[in-house]
């Protein structure tokens, strides 16, 4: 074979090669996109989920140790709602600082995953 042969082969079979892996790709990019969408709507689904223990349990332990009952009277309503409070906060500033760039532009995050740092 001659070497213009040999290259116009290995064009053919690349050519062959692309059109078989481009459904592939597409099919790669979009679990990639919807991967990171999802990626943003964790840190918002923990938010809730901390948000919604904090009241359940601010609401459990009044009814437990009576409507009058303060932070000063009992030390563990002080902590747990400490504890929960941070969960809630540092939940909703993840969220906003890179759940919601997920969300709102998951092809950006993508593209980005697929290019060399």
């Amino acid at each position: 074979m001659e070497t213009k042969e040999t290259i116009d082969y290995a064009i053919l079979k690349l050519g062959e090669l692309g059109d078989a892996l481009t459904p592939t790709a597409q099919k790669g990019w979009d679990i990639l996109v919807r991967q990171h969408i999802i990626m943003g709507i964790v840190p918002w689904a923990c938010f809730l989920f901390f948000g919604c223990a904090l009241y359940f349990l601010q609401k459990g332990l009044k009814k437990q140790l009576g409507s009058d009952v303060s932070i000063e009277d009992n030390p563990a309503w002080l902590i747990l709602t400490i504890l929960f409070g941070v969960g809630v906060i540092g939940t909703f500033m993840y969220g906003v600082i890179d759940g919601l760039p997920q969300m709102l532009n998951p092809e950006y995050y993508a593209i980005k995953e697929l290019l060399p740092k």
